[in-house]
Parts: C-alpha cells; sequence; structure tokens
C-alpha cells in the first residue's frame, strides 16, 4: 500500500512541477485551474471528471492519474482510491 501511495505522490510531482505551484492557500476557482490545466497538459496520464455538485452548487471534481489512459482498467492491476476533504471531520489538509 505504501509503494503505490508513493507511486502516487512522485507522479503528482512529475506532472506537476513544484517550482510552478505557489505554497499558499488556492481558491476553488485556482484550484479549478490548476486540475484543468493538468488535465489538459497530461492527457494521457491525467482525467479529470465531475463526480456531482456541492451544497452551493460547485462542481465535484476528482481526478484519475495513470501509468495507462487514466480512464482504462487493467485486469488484475491495482488501482488506489484517494479520498480527502469530504466531511467536516475529516480535515486532511486546507487543499
Amino acid at each position: 500500500m505504501f509503494k503505490i501511495q508513493l507511486s502516487l505522490l512522485i507522479i503528482s510531482i512529475v506532472l506537476y512541477k513544484n517550482d510552478a505551484i505557489d505554497y499558499r492557500y488556492h481558491n476553488y476557482s485556482e484550484m479549478t485551474s490548476i486540475l484543468q490545466d493538468l488535465a489538459s497538459r497530461y492527457p494521457s496520464k491525467a482525467s479529470l471528471v465531475e463526480i456531482g455538485k456541492s451544497q452551493g452548487g460547485k462542481s465535484l471534481l476528482a481526478m484519475a492519474l495513470s501509468a495507462y489512459a487514466p480512464n482504462q482498467h487493467v485486469l488484475l492491476r491495482p488501482e488506489v482510491k484517494y479520498i480527502g476533504n469530504i466531511h467536516g471531520n475529516e480535515v486532511v489538509g486546507l487543499e
């Protein structure tokens, strides 16, 4: 499990250079823009989908990252789903 999490972290870092990220709180519009930018820059590795709407009507977004096509499930290849900040009492960070 740790190897998979580490792999996802490395993929995220490789896909989006550290110097391109402004290390401060990003609002909804900025985060949406960053995710859309990643998906458009790396369409063979990243896919952004809307999984619903918030109480305020904002899109709830999910990003799939993969060494293969991000929407392609490879038989017998393990997959990981990482979720954060879904409920108010499950804080994993500000963003």
